[in-house]
């Protein structure tokens, strides 16, 4: 049976919630999960995978019921869905400027610039840079949506890759800035 893991680890404690998202099984089924923590005695705390429950009165009843071997899968699954997810950021990969156009200044010209860059051997067209009130800054390029407003085209889940694409962007503007 092939187990799809789509994880959150939330950046902040959230308590004994250590984070959250959904499995699939071949690709047919999908259901919520939580990773939680409780103290195992001596303050050793251990995590573990839990299934949709709800409240019936006084007591919890559990509404997905998963045999011993699917949970051990699943809680294995899991377990290497979040070591990718906390080292996914530890290497980040190369990011190359390809073409920058710098528009001329005006009045009311916000729109600074157009950069076109290359990261895992995909290049993207359109990432926008323009004068806000704090400074610079740029986005991805983007559609417009009737039921969800402006949507990036691409985007990184990781907000490192994010940051280290925009960081590279702006200091290639900076540096044009100067010649």
């Amino acid at each position: 049976m092939k187990i799809q893991v789509q994880l959150y680890l939330p950046d902040q404690n959230q308590g004994t919630v250590w984070g959250y998202g959904t499995i699939t099984l071949d690709q047919l089924l999908t259901f919520q999960i939580r990773i939680l923590t409780c103290e195992k005695g001596a303050g050793i705390k251990e995590a573990f995978v839990s299934f949709p429950r709800r409240k019936q009165g006084e007591r919890w009843e559990d509404l997905v019921i998963v045999e011993d071997s699917l949970r051990n899968q699943i809680t294995e699954a899991v377990r290497e869905a979040i070591q990718m997810e906390i080292t996914k950021d530890l290497y980040l990969p190369k990011i190359e400027v390809l073409h920058l156009q710098v528009f001329p200044k005006g009045k009311k010209n916000f729109l600074v610039g157009e950069a076109t860059i290359r990261v895992l051997g995909v290049t993207v067209k359109g990432i926008l840079l323009k004068q806000g009130k704090y400074g610079v800054f740029c986005h991805m390029p983007q559609y417009y949506s009737e039921k969800k407003g402006y949507q990036d085209v691409i985007y990184s889940p990781s907000k490192r890759l994010r940051d280290a694409i925009f960081q590279t962007v702006l200091e290639t503007y900076q540096e044009r800035q100067k010649e």
